[in-house]
Formats: C-alpha cells, sequence, structure tokens
C-alpha cells in the first residue's frame, strides 16, 4: 500500500472510531483502565532499570578516575626519585 492510500484509510478508520466513539467508549474503558495500570508498572520498572544503570556508569566512571589519579601520583613519585637521585648523586 503506498502513502497516499495509507493515509486515506488511516484517515477513515479515525473518522469511524471519532463518529462511533460514544458507543464504543462503554465496550474499551475496562480495557483502558488496565492499560493505564500496566503502564503505570511499565513505567515504573524502566525508571528503575534506567536509576541502576546510570549508577553503573557513574560507579565505573569513578573507578577510572581514581585509577588515573592513583597512576599519575605513582608517576611523580618516580620523577621525584629520580631527581632526588640526579642531584644526589646517591
Amino acid at each position: 500500500m503506498n502513502n497516499k492510500a495509507g493515509m486515506a484509510v488511516a484517515f477513515a478508520v479515525g473518522l469511524a472510531v471519532g463518529l462511533n466513539w460514544p458507543k464504543m467508549k462503554k465496550y474499551v474503558q475496562p480495557y483502558l483502565k488496565g492499560a493505564g495500570k500496566k503502564g503505570t508498572d511499565v513505567y515504573g520498572g524502566l525508571l528503575k532499570f534506567m536509576g541502576e544503570q546510570k549508577e553503573r556508569v557513574e560507579d565505573a566512571l569513578a573507578e577510572i578516575r581514581t585509577r588515573k589519579v592513583a597512576k599519575a601520583k605513582k608517576g611523580v613519585r618516580k620523577r621525584a626519585r629520580k631527581l632526588v637521585t640526579a642531584t644526589t648523586g646517591v
């Protein structure tokens, strides 16, 4: 089905539903309530998942920063020892 035909069908379906909505509402409403409750559960689960992932990323970044700082400090100590050895001759 091409784009124009699809748009025409979608418009016709929307028009049919809009005109018959008062009759359809009493049949559809129980499903919408159930879907709303499930939607809330899904949304809560999604938020929990995203929070956990954010925490993992933050932990990984903190670990990388800690390693870089430790490595930099280790390099500074080595350079200081070399400097002391070079100036004192020991």
